[in-house]
């Protein structure tokens, strides 16, 4: 943009979606699944998958370049969240809070198992220390000049869960 470029960004907050739970954001809805018993005191912003790829074609069809657009529906309690999630899978959610220390911890844990495993880790010291922090991130301007209407939480929720329990009734 600095060198006359057009562009506008996008900053998605989390992003819900029907897809490999072992990825990225479904990974919150493999943790319900397998009834882990820790959350976190924190919150999460989120954006369903369809408001994003609708919000990046309205904002190719319009011509707002040098704009900055925040993709969020809202944000909720990871405890909420999880709750949500747990009644729509009929599954325990988590219900242990864990403190920020016991999550640095954790972090330091989970990095060593890692590292011996190759695997990737469930948290890291940064992914804990955002989770047991709140943000909200407003959508106004996105709502304003773009129009959007963004899905809520109940039906992206409902969406979702459709998709993983369809998934684990054919895989069975």
């Amino acid at each position: 943009m600095e060198e006359g470029l057009d562009a506008t960004l996008v900053n998605p907050s989390v992003v819900l979606a029907p897809t490999d739970w072992k990825k990225s954001s479904a990974r919150l809805f493999r943790y319900v699944w397998t009834e882990k018993p820790f959350y976190m005191d924190g919150s999460l912003n989120y954006v369903d998958v369809r408001d994003l790829a609708e919000m990046v074609f309205r904002i190719y069809l319009s011509n707002h370049a040098g704009q900055k657009f925040i993709a969020s529906a809202g944000a909720v309690s990871f405890k909420d969240f999880f709750d949500l999630v747990g009644k729509r899978f009929n599954k325990k959610p988590p219900s242990i809070k864990v403190s920020p220390a016991v999550a640095r911890v954790l972090a330091r844990l989970e990095g060593i198992r890692s590292k011996l495993t190759g695997a990737e880790p469930m948290i890291t010291r940064h992914t804990a220390r955002l989770a047991n922090e709140s943000f909200y991130y407003a959508h106004q301007k996105a709502v304003d000049i773009l129009g959007m209407d963004f899905h809520t939480l109940d039906k992206t929720l409902d969406w979702c869960c459709a998709h993983y329990l369809g998934k684990l009734t054919i895989n069975k």
